[in-house]
Protein backbone atom coordinates (compact mmCIF):
# COMPACT_ATOMS: atom_id res chain seq x y z
CA UNK A 1 0.00 0.00 0.00
CA UNK A 2 1.28 3.40 -0.82
CA UNK A 3 1.24 5.82 1.96
CA UNK A 4 3.19 8.65 0.48
CA UNK A 5 1.16 11.92 1.10
CA UNK A 6 0.03 13.41 -2.33
CA UNK A 7 0.10 17.35 -2.03
CA UNK A 8 -3.63 17.20 -2.23
CA UNK A 9 -3.65 15.71 0.96
CA UNK A 10 -1.40 18.08 2.76
CA UNK A 11 -3.35 20.76 1.41
CA UNK A 12 -6.60 19.20 2.63
CA UNK A 13 -5.12 18.04 5.91
CA UNK A 14 -4.08 21.80 6.60
CA UNK A 15 -7.56 23.76 5.61
CA UNK A 16 -8.75 20.86 8.59
CA UNK A 17 -6.25 21.62 10.83
CA UNK A 18 -6.74 25.71 10.22
CA UNK A 19 -10.51 25.46 10.40
CA UNK A 20 -10.52 23.19 13.75
CA UNK A 21 -7.77 25.68 15.09
CA UNK A 22 -10.32 28.60 14.18
CA UNK A 23 -13.50 26.10 15.61
CA UNK A 24 -11.70 25.76 19.05
CA UNK A 25 -9.64 29.18 19.74
CA UNK A 26 -11.86 31.34 17.86
CA UNK A 27 -14.29 32.27 20.87
CA UNK A 28 -11.31 32.62 23.01
CA UNK A 29 -9.81 34.82 21.30
CA UNK A 30 -13.28 36.68 20.57
CA UNK A 31 -13.86 36.63 25.24
CA UNK A 32 -10.18 38.29 25.07
CA UNK A 33 -10.81 40.96 22.70
CA UNK A 34 -13.83 42.17 24.08
CA UNK A 35 -12.28 42.31 27.45
CA UNK A 36 -10.73 45.35 25.95
CA UNK A 37 -13.79 46.98 24.47
CA UNK A 38 -16.78 49.22 26.54
CA UNK A 39 -20.09 47.86 26.96
CA UNK A 40 -21.35 49.96 23.77
CA UNK A 41 -18.90 48.48 21.39
CA UNK A 42 -20.16 44.72 22.71
CA UNK A 43 -23.95 45.94 22.01
CA UNK A 44 -22.82 47.03 18.84
CA UNK A 45 -24.33 45.27 15.48
CA UNK A 46 -22.64 43.99 13.47
CA UNK A 47 -19.87 42.91 15.75
CA UNK A 48 -16.54 44.07 15.28
CA UNK A 49 -13.49 41.43 16.18
CA UNK A 50 -10.82 44.14 17.45
CA UNK A 51 -12.23 47.12 19.53
CA UNK A 52 -11.93 50.79 18.42
CA UNK A 53 -9.32 51.27 21.44
CA UNK A 54 -7.71 48.76 24.13
CA UNK A 55 -10.17 49.79 27.04
CA UNK A 56 -8.07 49.23 30.28
CA UNK A 57 -10.48 49.91 32.74
CA UNK A 58 -12.17 46.92 32.91
CA UNK A 59 -8.96 44.88 34.36
CA UNK A 60 -8.63 48.23 36.69
CA UNK A 61 -12.24 47.81 37.58
CA UNK A 62 -12.56 44.02 38.32
CA UNK A 63 -9.21 44.71 40.88
CA UNK A 64 -11.98 46.78 42.20
CA UNK A 65 -14.82 44.05 42.69
CA UNK A 66 -15.43 40.76 43.95
CA UNK A 67 -13.15 39.34 41.55
CA UNK A 68 -9.90 39.20 43.54
CA UNK A 69 -11.01 37.83 46.89
CA UNK A 70 -13.52 34.77 44.86
CA UNK A 71 -10.63 34.14 43.11
CA UNK A 72 -8.38 33.30 45.99
CA UNK A 73 -11.04 31.76 47.25
CA UNK A 74 -11.39 29.12 44.64
CA UNK A 75 -7.74 28.75 44.80
CA UNK A 76 -7.69 27.93 48.08
CA UNK A 77 -10.73 25.25 47.66
CA UNK A 78 -9.62 23.87 44.57
CA UNK A 79 -6.03 23.05 46.55
CA UNK A 80 -7.78 21.60 49.71
CA UNK A 81 -9.78 19.48 47.03
CA UNK A 82 -6.93 18.86 45.08
CA UNK A 83 -5.33 16.92 48.75
CA UNK A 84 -8.63 15.89 50.00
CA UNK A 85 -9.61 13.68 46.78
CA UNK A 86 -6.03 12.26 46.16
CA UNK A 87 -5.51 11.19 50.01
CA UNK A 88 -8.92 9.20 49.87
CA UNK A 89 -8.69 8.04 45.89
CA UNK A 90 -4.94 6.86 45.79
CA UNK A 91 -5.42 4.21 48.48
CA UNK A 92 -8.47 3.10 47.67
CA UNK A 93 -7.04 2.54 43.75
CA UNK A 94 -4.21 0.90 45.27
CA UNK A 95 -6.58 -1.35 47.17
CA UNK A 96 -8.88 -2.31 43.96
CA UNK A 97 -5.89 -2.69 41.83
CA UNK A 98 -3.45 -4.83 43.86
CA UNK A 99 -5.45 -6.43 47.02
CA UNK A 100 -7.65 -9.37 47.51
CA UNK A 101 -10.32 -9.20 49.75
CA UNK A 102 -14.12 -9.89 50.15
CA UNK A 103 -16.20 -7.49 48.42
CA UNK A 104 -14.03 -5.75 46.47
CA UNK A 105 -15.74 -5.85 43.08
CA UNK A 106 -18.93 -4.71 44.48
CA UNK A 107 -17.59 -2.03 46.42
CA UNK A 108 -15.39 -0.58 43.16
CA UNK A 109 -18.48 -0.85 41.43
CA UNK A 110 -20.29 0.71 44.12
CA UNK A 111 -17.38 3.76 43.67
CA UNK A 112 -18.09 3.87 39.60
CA UNK A 113 -22.17 4.09 40.77
CA UNK A 114 -21.31 7.73 42.09
CA UNK A 115 -20.37 8.72 38.61
CA UNK A 116 -23.61 8.30 37.40
CA UNK A 117 -25.38 10.36 39.50
CA UNK A 118 -26.06 13.86 38.09
CA UNK A 119 -25.06 16.68 40.83
CA UNK A 120 -28.23 18.30 40.16
CA UNK A 121 -30.45 15.62 41.92
CA UNK A 122 -27.90 15.31 44.89
CA UNK A 123 -27.93 19.31 45.12
CA UNK A 124 -31.00 18.84 47.94
CA UNK A 125 -29.68 16.48 49.76
CA UNK A 126 -26.72 17.13 50.05
CA UNK A 127 -27.77 20.93 51.09
CA UNK A 128 -29.83 19.46 53.89
CA UNK A 129 -26.32 17.30 54.64
CA UNK A 130 -24.16 20.38 55.33
CA UNK A 131 -27.18 22.08 57.09
CA UNK A 132 -27.09 19.42 59.76
CA UNK A 133 -23.90 18.68 60.33
CA UNK A 134 -22.69 17.87 63.47
CA UNK A 135 -20.17 20.23 65.58
CA UNK A 136 -20.31 22.85 63.33
CA UNK A 137 -19.61 26.60 64.62
CA UNK A 138 -22.80 27.72 63.10
CA UNK A 139 -26.40 26.43 63.83
CA UNK A 140 -26.63 26.55 59.79
CA UNK A 141 -23.71 23.48 60.13
CA UNK A 142 -21.53 23.90 57.34
CA UNK A 143 -23.79 26.32 54.62
CA UNK A 144 -21.77 29.22 53.37
CA UNK A 145 -18.24 27.46 55.24
CA UNK A 146 -15.14 26.69 53.20
CA UNK A 147 -15.74 22.81 54.55
CA UNK A 148 -19.19 22.81 53.17
CA UNK A 149 -17.50 23.99 49.49
CA UNK A 150 -14.78 21.70 49.67
CA UNK A 151 -15.67 18.28 50.72
CA UNK A 152 -19.17 17.84 48.63
CA UNK A 153 -18.80 16.59 45.25
CA UNK A 154 -15.10 15.92 45.16
CA UNK A 155 -14.02 14.02 41.97
CA UNK A 156 -13.08 10.71 44.30
CA UNK A 157 -14.92 8.52 42.08
CA UNK A 158 -13.87 9.14 38.51
CA UNK A 159 -10.37 9.60 40.09
CA UNK A 160 -10.34 6.42 41.71
CA UNK A 161 -11.43 4.73 38.42
CA UNK A 162 -8.76 6.18 36.56
CA UNK A 163 -5.90 5.97 38.87
CA UNK A 164 -6.91 1.98 39.18
CA UNK A 165 -6.19 1.75 35.73
CA UNK A 166 -3.27 3.17 35.56
CA UNK A 167 -1.94 1.26 38.30
CA UNK A 168 -2.96 -2.12 36.37
CA UNK A 169 -0.79 -0.94 33.70
CA UNK A 170 2.26 -1.60 36.15
CA UNK A 171 3.46 -4.72 36.14
CA UNK A 172 3.20 -6.98 39.42
CA UNK A 173 6.84 -8.37 39.14
CA UNK A 174 7.33 -5.04 40.91
CA UNK A 175 5.67 -5.87 43.79
CA UNK A 176 7.06 -9.30 43.92
CA UNK A 177 10.43 -7.84 43.54
CA UNK A 178 9.76 -4.90 46.58
CA UNK A 179 8.26 -7.87 48.75
CA UNK A 180 11.85 -10.01 48.53
CA UNK A 181 13.45 -7.36 49.63
CA UNK A 182 11.24 -7.51 52.46
CA UNK A 183 9.16 -4.13 51.72
CA UNK A 184 5.61 -4.78 52.86
CA UNK A 185 1.98 -4.02 51.38
CA UNK A 186 2.17 0.19 52.46
CA UNK A 187 5.62 0.44 51.62
CA UNK A 188 5.70 -1.11 47.88
CA UNK A 189 2.34 1.78 47.82
CA UNK A 190 4.55 4.77 48.51
CA UNK A 191 8.04 2.86 47.18
CA UNK A 192 6.76 1.50 43.94
CA UNK A 193 3.47 2.18 42.95
CA UNK A 194 3.30 6.10 43.18
CA UNK A 195 6.79 7.14 42.28
CA UNK A 196 5.50 4.81 38.91
CA UNK A 197 2.26 6.65 38.75
CA UNK A 198 3.87 10.49 38.43
CA UNK A 199 1.46 10.83 35.20
CA UNK A 200 -1.63 9.48 36.79
CA UNK A 201 -1.12 12.00 39.50
CA UNK A 202 -0.42 14.49 37.12
CA UNK A 203 -3.82 13.87 35.12
CA UNK A 204 -5.62 13.15 38.59
CA UNK A 205 -4.12 16.85 39.90
CA UNK A 206 -5.80 18.71 36.98
CA UNK A 207 -8.84 17.19 36.77
CA UNK A 208 -9.84 17.47 40.57
CA UNK A 209 -8.81 21.43 40.08
CA UNK A 210 -10.62 21.62 37.33
CA UNK A 211 -13.53 20.37 38.87
CA UNK A 212 -13.79 22.41 41.89
CA UNK A 213 -12.58 25.90 40.08
CA UNK A 214 -15.19 25.52 37.19
CA UNK A 215 -18.17 24.21 39.66
CA UNK A 216 -20.99 26.53 40.00
CA UNK A 217 -24.07 25.20 40.56
CA UNK A 218 -22.91 24.03 44.85
CA UNK A 219 -21.62 27.26 45.12
CA UNK A 220 -24.19 28.97 43.96
CA UNK A 221 -26.61 27.02 46.41
CA UNK A 222 -24.60 27.11 50.06
CA UNK A 223 -23.32 30.67 49.53
CA UNK A 224 -24.33 33.23 51.00
CA UNK A 225 -21.59 36.21 51.96
CA UNK A 226 -19.27 37.89 49.85
CA UNK A 227 -16.67 36.35 51.50
CA UNK A 228 -17.03 33.08 50.09
CA UNK A 229 -17.46 34.41 46.85
CA UNK A 230 -15.97 31.83 44.48
CA UNK A 231 -14.39 33.19 40.63
CA UNK A 232 -17.93 31.58 38.88
CA UNK A 233 -20.21 33.17 41.62
CA UNK A 234 -17.91 36.33 41.19
CA UNK A 235 -18.32 36.40 37.22
CA UNK A 236 -22.27 35.99 37.91
CA UNK A 237 -22.33 38.86 39.49
CA UNK A 238 -21.65 40.85 36.27
CA UNK A 239 -25.45 40.25 35.41
CA UNK A 240 -28.23 41.75 36.80
CA UNK A 241 -32.14 41.17 36.70
CA UNK A 242 -32.34 43.84 33.39
CA UNK A 243 -28.77 43.67 32.05
CA UNK A 244 -25.65 42.70 31.66
CA UNK A 245 -22.11 44.05 32.15
CA UNK A 246 -20.29 41.77 29.12
CA UNK A 247 -17.04 43.34 29.04
CA UNK A 248 -16.82 42.64 32.91
CA UNK A 249 -17.89 39.14 33.02
CA UNK A 250 -15.76 38.42 29.89
CA UNK A 251 -12.67 40.02 31.92
CA UNK A 252 -14.03 37.78 34.96
CA UNK A 253 -13.71 34.73 32.79
CA UNK A 254 -10.61 35.78 31.41
CA UNK A 255 -8.83 36.00 34.76
CA UNK A 256 -10.27 32.68 35.67
CA UNK A 257 -8.61 30.42 32.57
CA UNK A 258 -5.29 31.67 33.89
CA UNK A 259 -4.72 28.70 36.92
CA UNK A 260 -6.08 26.36 34.43
CA UNK A 261 -3.60 27.18 31.70
CA UNK A 262 -0.82 27.45 34.02
CA UNK A 263 -1.56 24.01 35.85
CA UNK A 264 -2.06 22.23 32.20
CA UNK A 265 1.34 23.51 31.13
CA UNK A 266 3.08 22.52 34.22
CA UNK A 267 1.99 19.02 34.54
CA UNK A 268 1.48 18.51 30.38
CA UNK A 269 3.90 16.09 30.15
CA UNK A 270 2.62 14.01 32.49
CA UNK A 271 -1.16 14.33 31.64
CA UNK A 272 -0.40 13.01 27.99
CA UNK A 273 1.15 10.09 29.63
CA UNK A 274 -1.18 9.87 32.01
CA UNK A 275 -3.84 9.24 29.01
CA UNK A 276 -1.41 6.38 27.48
CA UNK A 277 -0.82 4.70 30.69
CA UNK A 278 -4.28 4.40 31.89
CA UNK A 279 -5.29 3.02 28.38
CA UNK A 280 -2.84 0.29 28.60
CA UNK A 281 -4.30 -0.60 32.06
CA UNK A 282 -7.87 -0.84 30.48
CA UNK A 283 -6.44 -3.54 28.40
CA UNK A 284 -6.18 -5.84 31.58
Amino acid sequence: MNNKRTPLNSFIIAVIAILLTILIAGPFVFMILTTFKQIGEVMRFPPKLLPDSFYLQNYVKALHSYIPRAFLNSLFVSAMSVIVTLLLSLPAAYAFSRLKFPGRNFFFMLTLSTMMIPQGLLVVPMFNIMKNMPLASSEYGWIDTFPGLIFPFLSIGFITFYVRQYFLGIPRSLDEAARIDGANKLQVFFMVILPLAKPALSLAVIFSFMNKWNDYLWPMAIIRSENHYTIQIAIKMFQGQFNTDWPMMLTGATVSVIPILILYVAFQKGFEQGLSGASAGMKE
